[in-house]
């Protein structure tokens, strides 16, 4: 099914595949993909409440996510959804000073 979408940073990249499996390829020297998650593999439901979410950006590290809802609140957590970072309110919030 190919692949959907990919997200590159320094040392490689992390892709979503058409199959939903995320896929990371680390050191730009060939390495084989390495499974992070996948469909068929035991997952856990957070039960995210804020959601549903329009766009999802890991940070370049992967310890944090951005999720942006169709309402504009902006939520940074941390991956394990066990710290939030911040929660802005997009629609609101104004660049005037």
């Amino acid at each position: 099914m190919g692949i959907i979408d990919a997200r590159i940073h320094e040392n490689g990249f992390v892709a979503l595949s058409g199959s939903l499996a995320l896929l990371e390829v680390k050191d730009w020297g060939g390495a084989r993909p390495l499974t992070l998650a996948n469909p068929g593999l035991e997952s856990a439901d957070r039960r995210l409440s804020r959601g549903p979410f329009i766009r999802v950006s890991p940070s370049p590290n992967g310890r944090l996510l951005a999720l942006l809802n169709s309402n504009g609140l902006l939520w940074v957590d941390s991956t394990d959804f066990q710290r939030s970072m911040a929660e802005p309110d997009t629609q609101t919030a104004s660049g005037d000073t």
